[in-house]
Formats: structure tokens, sequence, C-alpha cells
């Protein structure tokens, strides 16, 4: 890699990120133990590529990347394994880099919330659905966010949006 994250570190957000999606995928959650292995990767990963100033360059990335990911718990919009594992980024991305990895995050965020949306709502309407039932259906009442149709895993974003931006880095 030409960027400010090494082969190494590559490799393994790589691993990191792609797990923790295929865990949000089918656990519907990340968790704390793949979060904890991925930040002990992280710093001693920096730690050995670049000694002490590589072990704070990751705890400042961890910072960013949880930081930035933040409003968004607070709004309901991702849960705190992705806030947890954004932070595990930043680790191995570094600040700047964090900060293009959340921004491309939230990107694929949205792209993959739509297609997620469009294919739920297609299949609740496709001929000889089941999924009419009212027990399936939210009631009018419930908010969009409390809704089985609308809550989408975070982890697949979360490992495009990061290993975009590494990329993205490694071509300047």
């Amino acid at each position: 890699m030409h960027g400010s994250v090494s082969q190494l570190e590559f490799y393994l957000l790589a691993a990191f990120s792609i797990a923790a999606a295929v865990l949000d995928v089918a656990l519907r959650r990340i968790p704390n133990g793949h979060v904890m292995l991925g930040a002990m990767g992280a710093l001693g990963a920096s730690f050995a590529e670049r000694g002490l100033p590589g072990l704070l360059t990751a705890l400042s990335g961890a910072i960013v990347g949880g930081a930035l990911l933040l409003p968004g718990y607070w709004a309901c919009g991702v849960a705190g394994g992705d806030v947890k594992t954004m932070a595990v980024v930043g680790a191995f991305a570094g600040p700047t880099l964090a900060f293009s990895a959340v921004l491309m995050t939230v990107i694929a965020g949205g792209f993959i919330a739509i297609v997620w949306l469009v294919a739920g709502r297609a299949q609740r309407t496709a001929p000889g659905s089941t999924s009419h039932s009212a027990q399936d259906s939210p009631s009018p009442h419930t908010p969009l966010a409390a809704s089985s149709y609308t809550e989408i895993p975070y982890g697949p974003a979360i490992a495009i949006g990061s290993l975009l931006a590494c990329y993205r880095e490694s071509l300047s």
C-alpha cells in the first residue's frame, strides 16, 4: 500500500471489517469479543510497524472514527457495536483516513439502505406474499426505526466504506 496504512494493517482491517459485516448480517450485532480482537490487532500492528508514534496515531484514529459515528448512535440510526467497529477502523486507519472511512461508510450505508428498503417493499407487495399479516406489518403508530423493515445491519457499510477509503488512499 502506498498510503498511511501498511500492507499488514490493510489485511488485518480487511479481515476485521469483512468478519464484522458477516457477523452483523447473521447475528444483527457485532460482538464485543470481535471488536476487542480487532482493537488489539490494530494497536499491535500500529506499534509493531511504527513504534510509539504509530500507537498514538492508532489511538487518535480510534477516537476520530468512533466520535464521528456517535451522532448516528445518539439519533438511534446506528448501534453501539457499529460505533465501536468504526473506532477500530479508525485505529487501523489513523485519524485522517478515519474521517474518509466514515464519510464513505455513510455513503455506502445510504446506498445499502435504499436497496434494503426497496427489496423489502418489493417482497411485501409481491403477489402471493405472506408477509401482509397484521403481526408482521408495522402499525401506523410504530416509529419507522422500530419497524423490522428498517433495521438494517450497518456492518456491511462499514466494511465497504473502510476498504474503499483505504483503496482510494493507496491510489494517491
